[in-house]
């Protein structure tokens, strides 16, 4: 429970924002001082950004640990230790949030949006390699990376395939070739994506000839398109082609 009054706690919490602003020079101090002015303007948004709700909460603790008379030397180390891991929090938050998140393809790849790729691929009679993205998807990233930056793979899926990318959350609308109109996110939803990275390999006519979940690698990848091309989903799983493969088969 705080002590004090509300004039009390808001006096006390300005002037520790003053110093802080002025000890920590850069955006996060700014933005502290004007987003908790006030009270009212600190409820307005409180949920809003998670370094705004940290710094709050730093507030809170200062002022009510301030406020109890007589606090023991032990209560003081508690509360700079409590003030200290929150600060480190708050300024972790914001250099996280400061960094650009993106739901994009791999870098050096030629994907098209989903209704362009389907119609190149019925053009000229490909199959469709679909990856599902979103934006914050680590695994994404790390795929993006680690994976697709292998110049192998890169001549490989772009010899082989229609690259279609999709944030499975966008709100981009696609034109079908039935004259449909919906969203990237609708269309996750109706291909039954619930997590990303998801790499589907469709027929040209859009019927699914493997779903591949997660990160992979160069090796995983090779493994899919040997799989694909070479026409072993019509007779295997890809369980057993790949049980095959090992064996040496």
């Amino acid at each position: 429970m705080l002590c004090g009054s509300n004039d009390a706690r808001r006096w006390v919490f300005e002037q520790e924002i003053r110093v802080f602003h002025y000890r920590r020079a850069g955006q996060i101090g700014g933005a502290v001082r004007t987003v908790f002015h006030s009270p009212r303007q600190r409820q307005s948004t409180h949920h809003t950004n998670p370094l705004h709700r940290t710094v709050g909460l730093l507030y809170n603790t200062h002022a009510s640990v301030r406020g109890v008379p007589g606090a023991t030397k032990r209560g003081i180390a508690m509360k700079n230790k409590t003030l200290a891991w929150l600060f480190i929090r708050a300024l972790s938050i914001g250099l996280i949030f400061a960094q650009p998140a993106a739901a994009n393809p791999p870098d050096g790849y030629d994907f098209v949006s989903y209704d362009v790729g389907m119609q190149r691929a019925q053009e000229e009679n490909r199959k469709v390699f679909l990856y599902f993205g979103r934006y914050g998807c680590g695994f994404c990233t790390r795929t993006n990376v680690e994976t697709f930056s292998d110049k192998k793979l890169h001549d490989l899926y772009s010899k082989n395939y229609v690259l279609v990318y999709v944030d499975a959350e966008g709100g981009n609308r696609l034109h079908l070739p039935n004259g449909e109109r919906i969203t990237e996110g609708e269309l996750g939803a109706r291909l039954d994506v619930y997590a990303t990275p998801l790499f589907l390999y469709l027929e040209p006519n859009g019927d699914t000839v493997l779903r591949a979940p997660g990160f992979k690698t160069v090796e995983d990848f090779i493994h899919f398109d040997r799989y694909v091309q070479g026409g072993h989903y019509r007779n295997l799983s890809i369980n057993e082609f790949l049980a095959r493969q090992e064996a040496g088969e």
